[in-house]
């Protein structure tokens, strides 16, 4: 009887301990392929899948900056403006130093014509960064598009020098 407990007792011990503990290693790699998944149908612009994938992403790890910030651009892809706003925004919640994020919303609230919204993103770039190209030629559209010219070829001119 005490030889059937030990038995018992050495095999449960050997599953939790060779079978259950590496399952969490599984899980992160898991999470690791499913971002890059996420990242390379976005880069091939296959949006729906990305979109799917970044879904699946952010259900497990919902404070995940860049992944939001991704799925942002996802969203502005297949048409949905304000979800990419609402991305992008939460993004900067969580990781308010990055610099894409703003210019992602950014090209979110152009596409929408809220210019003072865009233009206020792309100078926060720019205060960050006063050389970043993108930043620059977003904020010269959006000057252009609100009919100070001037401005817009300052812009773009640094933007290309």
């Amino acid at each position: 009887m005490l030889i059937k407990l030990i038995r018992k007792t050495f095999f449960l011990t050997f599953i939790l301990v060779f079978i259950f503990k590496p399952l969490p290693n599984c899980a992160k790699d898991y999470t690791q392929f499913l971002f890059e998944k996420a990242l390379q149908e976005s880069k091939q612009g296959d949006f729906i899948s990305a979109k799917e994938d970044w879904d699946l992403f952010l259900n497990d790890n919902p404070n995940d900056a860049a992944a939001l910030s991704n799925r942002g651009n996802i969203l502005l892809a297949l048409g949905d403006a304000q979800a990419a706003i609402s991305d992008q925004t939460r993004a900067i919640e969580l990781s308010n130093d990055d610099l894409d994020p703003y210019l992602n919303r950014g090209i979110a609230e152009e596409s929408l014509k809220l210019w003072d919204a865009a233009s206020k993103d792309y100078n926060w770039v720019l205060d960050k960064n006063p050389d970043n190209v993108s930043a620059l030629y977003n904020l010269g559209n959006v000057m252009g598009s609100m009919g100070n010219w001037l401005e817009a070829k300052k812009l773009f001119s640094k933007a290309a020098s």
